[in-house]
């Protein structure tokens, strides 16, 4: 089963967005990026939640379930 990082990457790489471009669409830093791609840490709620609006999908799915 994919992880949330597998999740992010595939819908970043999905809308042509480079990890930068998505820091800044999610306001946050390109090292949370990368390692919540790698499955090395795991988005806040909060971070869920922008992840899931820029991506135009729920959090749920987001998530993988």
């Amino acid at each position: 089963m994919p992880h949330i990082g597998d999740n992010i990457k595939r819908l970043r790489e999905a809308k042509g967005l480079s990890q930068q471009e998505l820091a800044e669409l999610v306001r946050c830093s390109l090292s949370a990026i990368s390692s919540w791609e790698q499955g090395k840490h795991a988005p806040s709620r909060y971070g869920k939640a922008k992840l899931a609006q820029v991506f135009g999908v729920t959090v749920k799915e987001l998530e993988g379930e």
